[in-house]
C-alpha cells in the first residue's frame, strides 16, 4: 500500500556543522520529507565559513531510515550522496575553483522538542573524491 499525500510530513530547518578536512564551521539550511514512517529524504546545502584562503559548499541529498526508537529520541541511519565545492582566492592572481562528487554515510538522532519540532544531531563520514567526518545539529519544524 503507498503512502498518501495526507501521511506525507515535510520538515525544514538551519543547522550548524564542522568537518574535519576543511577543519572549520559551517551553516546550513536542511528539508526532509517523509514518504513513510521510517524513510525520509533529507537534502541540505552548507556554506563554510572561509579558512586559509579557502570557501567550501556542499549540496546534501540523504535518504535516512529510522531504525530504533528510544524513550527520548529516533535513532536514524543516513547514505547518501554529496557534492563538494571549493574556491581558493588567490589575492590578485584570480581564484581556483572546483568540485568533487562523494558519498555520505552517517547516523543521528531524531529528538522531538515539541510536537512541530525536531533536534537533530548528526555525524557523517563523506568519502569519495574527499575524505572527511562532519559533526553538527541541526533544528527541524514542521511545514
Amino acid at each position: 500500500m503507498g503512502v498518501s499525500e495526507v501521511n506525507a510530513q515535510i520538515k525544514a530547518g538551519g543547522g550548524v556543522y564542522y568537518a574535519t578536512e576543511m577543519e572549520s564551521i559551517g551553516i546550513s539550511v536542511n528539508g526532509a520529507y517523509f514518504f513513510s514512517d521510517n524513510f525520509s529524504l533529507a537534502p541540505s546545502f552548507t556554506y563554510f565559513f572561509k579558512k586559509n584562503n579557502v570557501t567550501h559548499t556542499m549540496l546534501d541529498v540523504d535518504l535516512n531510515y529510522q531504525f530504533a526508537e528510544l524513550d527520548f529520541a529516533y535513532v536514524y541511519g543516513l547514505a547518501g550522496l554529496n557534492l563538494s565545492f571549493y574556491k581558493v582566492d588567490m589575492g590578485g592572481a584570480g581564484d581556483i575553483s572546483g568540485s568533487d562528487t562523494n558519498f555520505n554515510l552517517g547516523a543521528g538522532l531524531a529528538m522531538p522538542l515539541s510536537d512541530n519540532m525536531t533536534f537533530c544531531p548528526e555525524l557523517k563520514y563523506t568519502f569519495g573524491g574527499g575524505d572527511f567526518f562532519r559533526i553538527g545539529i541541526k533544528l527541524l519544524v514542521d511545514i
